[in-house]
């Protein structure tokens, strides 16, 4: 969208300017990886054009409002983050806000994915990775078991047959 000597791309912050600095980056954060997190989630969810778009705001994940200001961002988020940290909304289903979202390590946040297979074992839920991890077997075994072999969850998660870790020293 032009208006006048600027261009703007609709609910994202202006970037660019003719001829002057933007007044939205005195909080000196422009060139962080925290900013670049808040702008590729508002990217994400509210541009019909990005990459994801249809991942995210195409199958209805939201921004709170508040959060289309990045110091509001700021305030609600940056107290807990560090770089080796991701957002991860804790419920796949629902928006970004503050309520819903916390941060988490990289590895750990492969976990939260639609794509996941996710295991309920003796009232506890855990991706296949996480119980295989837990119960001492590799991946692939675990996987196998369950979707390829028809285990039942009993025999898949019991038998030790295979496993490599913690759980054999028990």
């Amino acid at each position: 969208m032009m208006t006048g000597n600027h261009t703007l791309t609709i609910n994202m912050p202006r970037i660019y300017t003719t001829g002057k600095k933007c007044k939205s980056y005195k909080h000196g954060m422009r060139h962080t990886r925290f900013y670049r997190i808040w702008l590729g989630m508002k990217s994400r969810c509210l541009i019909p054009s990005a990459s994801n778009y249809k991942h995210y705001g195409g199958r209805g994940i939201t921004i709170c409002k508040r959060w289309y200001k990045f110091m509001n961002f700021h305030e609600d988020m940056y107290g807990k983050y560090n770089d080796d940290l991701s957002i991860e909304r804790i419920d796949n289903e629902k928006g970004y806000n503050r309520f819903n979202c916390k941060w988490i390590l990289m590895k750990d946040q492969q976990h939260n994915t639609r794509r996941s297979h996710r295991i309920t074992f003796e009232g506890k839920t855990q991706t296949i990775k996480q119980w295989a991890n837990e119960l001492g077997l590799h991946y692939q075994t675990l996987y196998g078991r369950i979707c390829n072999y028809g285990f039942s969850l009993e025999k898949a998660m019991v038998s030790t047959k295979y496993a490599t870790g913690p759980k054999l020293n028990n």
